[in-house]
């Protein structure tokens, strides 16, 4: 069987399996053993955002060694990690190689990674979802430059269509997406305002409109979106992209 074949007959099988996984514990095995069939050495899945979910990064799933995400957290690599800052406004895979590594805290991260046992090379699938859903899914390999692209092209294709269909099940796993009353217009933009630092009265001027009325809509938009004032409220609007 040629590694292509082979390829193909481990993704079809991924895909297969992916959806009969019954718990959020069983992902991080099942994505292990995954990744060994291809030939990889790590993968992480990781949601920055759920539609059921209030918190900024609700799930992170990973087969890194607990050591290094450990020291990943501790030294608050995620706020320099060009991983993460260019999957925020990408919509297309990243190779870690076109990556900008110049800062000096970047090619530290990345030296670490390497002491840990990590490899160089990486792709990372940017997921966007119908629900205001976004999520990360990477592998990592210890290939030489020659090798890796190489097998990327293949590779890129095929980690796309697994990432995606794990982040399904992970949001079939996760709970359903809830029913979401919609935001009027004034609703929105009495929001938007409130992320700008302004007060009833300034938000009232701007709109044009009484302050009693900028004051129902806030608190209208704030049950709606379930949230215990209007401060709350702005951020889950921000967070589901409603604003």
């Amino acid at each position: 069987m040629t590694a292509l074949l082979a390829h193909r007959v481990h993704l079809e099988d991924a895909l297969h399996n992916v959806g009969n996984l019954a718990s959020l514990d069983d992902i991080q095995p099942f994505l292990k053993s995954t990744m060994d069939k291809f030939e990889l050495q790590f993968c992480a899945y990781h949601a920055r955002s759920l539609p059921n979910a209030v918190q900024p990064n609700p799930l992170v799933i990973t087969t890194y060694p607990d050591h290094w995400l450990a020291h990943y957290i501790s030294e608050g690599f995620v706020y320099i990690d060009p991983v993460v800052i260019q999957a925020e406004k990408s919509v297309v895979p990243i190779d870690w190689r076109d990556l900008d590594c110049t800062p000096v805290k970047v090619r530290r991260m990345f030296g670490e990674a390497r002491e840990t046992g990590i490899g160089a090379q990486g792709l990372t699938v940017c997921i966007r979802g119908p629900n205001h859903d976004r999520a990360l899914f990477s592998v990592n390999s210890s290939l030489s430059d020659r090798d890796w692209q190489s097998m990327k092209p293949e590779l890129l294709k095929e980690m796309q269509v697994f990432g995606h269909y794990l982040h399904r099940q992970v949001m079939a796993l996760h709970g359903p997406a809830p029913n979401h009353l919609p935001l009027s217009r004034r609703e929105q933009e009495c929001l938007a305002l409130t992320t700008q630092g302004r007060s009833i009265k300034e938000i009232a001027r701007d709109l044009k409109v009484s302050p009693p009325a900028v004051k129902a809509y806030l608190d209208s938009a704030r049950h709606k979106l379930d949230a215990v004032n209007k401060t709350q409220a702005a951020v889950i609007a921000t967070r589901r992209g409603l604003i």
